[in-house]
């Protein structure tokens, strides 16, 4: 794959922080760099609409998990394989940039539970908080923090760790119909190039907070 579509690809992705497991069962109590000791409560959602998108975004990364990519693809924002396609016309087609984008996409995700869950590490995705809430008409985007939770039963000191949540691992759900359906991507430099094939300027402004 062409060097600079594949940097964009793996950007444009939920990004996954590799950790040593050992971390998460000696008997030291400082936390591995990137992670927090204690227990995340999932955000729940105050509405039908973000209860919509936290359920969505939960069958989205455990079909992911599942290696399931007719599933995973269905949230996948359709404009993120378009881009792809218009800014390198000629490599892939579409069908194919979509496959290539699911094995980034699930391959770290699907390799981390592995190691976690022959260790007794339970390994999960959570929706932390929701961000931002931008909605125009019927479109809506939610900017909203994803972490990476790891919990162990049988661990002496430190049972829970999870990621800590920052600016450079938020993803965006985007609604075209007031809320019922959603479908997710990475919320970072390329989004606004994204964005661009169905959205005006003026959206787009809105959206990254120009």
């Amino acid at each position: 794959m062409n060097r600079k579509i594949s940097l964009i690809i793996t950007i444009c992705t939920i990004a996954i922080l590799t950790i040593n497991l050992s971390s998460c069962t000696s008997s030291t109590t400082k936390p591995p760099d990137g992670f927090e000791i204690g227990e995340v409560k999932p955000y729940i959602g105050i509405n039908k609409t973000e209860k919509n998108l936290i359920s969505q975004i939960n069958t989205y990364t455990s079909a992911l998990l599942r290696n399931d990519i007719e599933n995973s693809s269905k949230y996948l924002y359709p404009d993120v394989i378009n881009y792809y396609k218009k800014i390198n016309p000629k490599e892939y087609s579409l069908n194919e940039l979509r496959n290539k984008i699911f094995q980034i996409s699930a391959s770290s995700i699907i390799k981390m539970d592995s190691i976690y869950s022959k260790s007794g590490v339970d390994f999960s995705i959570l929706v932390c908080d929701i961000d931002k809430k931008i909605e125009i008409g019927q479109n809506k985007f939610y900017i909203f923090n994803l972490i990476f939770q790891l919990y162990r039963e049988d661990a002496k000191k430190i049972k829970f760790l999870h990621s800590i949540s920052d600016s450079e691992s938020k993803t965006i759900g985007i609604s075209l119909n007031n809320g019922k359906n959603w479908t997710f991507m990475a919320y970072n430099d390329n989004t606004p190039n994204i964005l661009r094939l169905k959205f005006s300027d003026e959206i787009i402004n809105q959206v990254m907070g120009y």
